[in-house]
Parts: C-alpha cells; sequence; structure tokens
C-alpha cells in the first residue's frame, strides 16, 4: 500500500491479508516510494525510489521486511523517470516504464547477481509512440502493455522470448483502454474503458489472439474513482475477485477549481472576522 506521510512523501506499507498492522519499508529519507509490483512468487517488491538525486531508481526489497531495499538499476539520465511495472517468473527480468519529457518506453532490465552492481534499462520500444506498462503474463510467454499509437491509450498483448517482443503486437482494447491486469489463469486479461472493467480471452496457439471484450465490473458504479498518472485503484486477486479503492460515500470527483488571488490576505481577513 502506497500512504502519504505528513511531510507528503509517499512510502510503503505491507500488510498481511485480513490484518491490520503494517510494516514500512525502509526508505532513504525524503525519498518517494513509487510503483510497487509483487514477483510472482510473492517473496519481493520492486519499486522507485525518487528523491531528485543521484540515488535515485528501482531498487528491490524482501517483502517479510527483513532487508534493506537494494538499489538494482539507476535511471537512463538525470532528467529521466523510471518505474518497474512487472517482474518476470524468473524472478530476475523486470520490465519498467521510462519517461523523459515525451519520451515514454517500455524497457527491460536484468537483476545483477552481484549486490552493488547496477543494471542498465533497455528500451524496448520506440519513440514514434508512448508505451509503458508491461506486464508479464504468469507463464512470462506474453506482455500486455499500453501505447498511444492510434491517438488514444489501447492496450496490447504481444509474445515475449528472449528478452524481447516477438511477432505482431495483438490490440485487445476497443474505444481506448488502459491499466491492463492479468487473471492468475493466464487467459484472462483486464483492463479499465470508460469507467468498466473490461474482460478479454487471450490464447496463443495456434497464434495470439484475443476475444472481444466484455464487461466485467462495472467500476463506476462501484465508486471506483478513475485512474491517474498510470496508476490504478484495483487489482484482480488470485481467486478472480476485484480488489479495489472506493470514494467514501459524500466524496465526489471534482467538477469546478477555484482559484483565490491574495490568499494571504482573504485568510487573514478570516482569522479577524472569526475573532469578532
Amino acid at each position: 500500500v502506497a500512504i502519504n506521510n505528513a511531510s507528503a512523501i509517499t512510502e510503503l506499507w505491507v500488510y498481511e491479508r485480513g490484518g491490520t498492522a503494517g510494516r514500512r519499508v525502509r526508505l532513504r529519507p525524503g525519498a518517494d516510494c513509487l510503483g510497487a509490483v509483487w514477483s510472482q512468487d510473492g517473496r519481493w517488491i520492486a519499486f522507485t525510489q525518487n528523491a531528485d538525486d543521484s540515488l535515485d531508481g528501482i531498487y528491490l526489497v524482501d517483502a517479510g521486511g527483513l532487508s534493506t531495499p537494494r538499489w538494482i538499476a539507476k535511471k537512463l539520465s538525470p532528467s529521466a523517470f523510471i518505474v518497474p511495472s512487472s517482474i518476470a517468473p524468473d524472478g530476475k527480468t523486470l520490465l519498467a516504464t521510462t519517461v523523459e519529457g515525451n519520451n515514454v518506453q517500455i524497457c527491460v532490465l536484468q537483476v545483477p547477481e552481484k549486490e552493488g552492481n547496477l543494471a542498465v534499462p533497455k528500451p524496448i520500444t520506440g519513440s514514434d509512440a508512448a508505451h509503458g506498462l508491461g506486464l508479464f503474463s504468469p507463464d512470462g510467454h506474453v506482455v500486455a502493455y499500453q501505447s498511444n499509437e492510434t491517438g488514444r491509450p489501447e492496450v496490447y498483448v504481444c509474445e515475449w522470448s528472449e528478452g524481447g517482443f516477438k511477432g505482431v503486437p495483438v490490440m485487445v482494447s476497443r474505444d481506448g483502454g488502459d491499466i491492463a491486469k492479468w487473471g492468475r489463469d493466464g487467459k484472462h486479461l483486464y483492463y479499465s474503458s470508460q469507467g468498466k472493467l473490461m474482460s478479454v480471452e487471450i490464447t496463443s496457439r495456434p497464434a495470439l489472439s484475443a476475444t472481444a471484450p466484455t464487461p466485467a465490473w462495472d467500476l463506476a458504479a462501484l465508486g471506483v474513482p478513475p485512474n491517474r498518472l498510470g496508476n490504478a485503484l484495483y487489482d484482480l486477486l488470485p481467486d478472480g475477485r476485484l480488489l479495489a479503492v472506493q470514494k467514501g460515500p459524500e466524496e465526489q470527483n471534482p467538477t469546478q477549481a477555484n482559484v483565490i488571488l491574495n490568499f494571504d490576505e482573504v485568510l487573514k481577513e478570516r482569522l479577524r472576522a472569526a475573532r469578532r
């Protein structure tokens, strides 16, 4: 769970399902923790620590909280940003999204065997469009990702082999889609579109293909807020049920923004009025 502390720093907390007590992952002072992803065996968590300094990059920590996070990859450049999106079943191969200005790409990297060494992320998508949020299927043979090459975000799948994409990608969403999530069976892929969580069935033999999308859950009706900046407020539990963050009963999406000029004077006047 990502939780903002009193200093507006995003921390990473781990809770046992059904429990109430959590443990905080040890972070560098002043560093935001972003984009946490689990290894498929549940033993490790990869995430980004970002404090706008030379130690920014991807870190790996054991889910039991016994180790200090290990730095495994740095940013491609000082002005870039990198966040992990998926760990392959082998536990060693990671997909990450790199952002530098308007250039958004998917990178692959290998966890260094020796502690202290840093992996060099390798871009595997072009710069003709924004590509990101790559997600390994449970067997590691297919990757789902998001791209705006049609002019709007859509979800694609492509076969994976020897550290890169293989064959022609298949667009599985219709009318826009983002934030893909694999079902535990490896056959069903879910993504959000226009307030709904859609489901498609993926087949890799004899050729990679996808069924027509069908609605699985109505996120808007459940009060699940829209995705923001690549962050989804939902996931799929191993038994196929939906896990989601809901808005409070009185909480609504913002529909208006007011700009107050000379706010310090307005505040002083309100304080004076309150004392009368």
